[in-house]
């Protein structure tokens, strides 16, 4: 029963950390961003898939991708009057990214 609980619980957990941070942002599913991005998404994981028959390392379109769809996400921010956002979003992603970096650094040299 504790473990039934202690489960459902740790269900709830992730929900609490998105209720926490306070950011603007846009909704993209439905425009054509979101759905170009969901493209590009999709051509970079085929690619990923037909690795073996292009002779293509599967870093190259994912990293690709990866670039355009930020860019492309950024540059619609931009048009869209909300510079402070974009900021403040990089700022957080940049921050959890270095924080993972530096917890992946010390555990390895343990």
């Amino acid at each position: 029963m504790y473990i039934f609980v202690l489960f459902l619980s740790l269900l709830g957990l992730p929900g609490l950390s998105f209720a926490a941070e306070n950011h603007q942002t846009l909704n993209l599913t439905g425009h054509w961003v979101g759905i170009t991005a969901l493209g590009i998404f999709i051509v970079a994981y085929l690619l990923v898939m037909a690795e073996e028959y292009i002779d293509l390392k599967k870093s190259k379109p994912v990293v690709i991708a990866a670039g355009v769809i930020w860019a492309l996400v950024a540059w619609y921010y931009q048009t869209q009057e909300i510079q402070h956002v974009v900021e403040e979003n990089f700022r957080h992603t940049l921050l959890e990214f270095a924080e993972l970096m530096l917890f992946l650094l010390v555990a390895m040299t343990y």
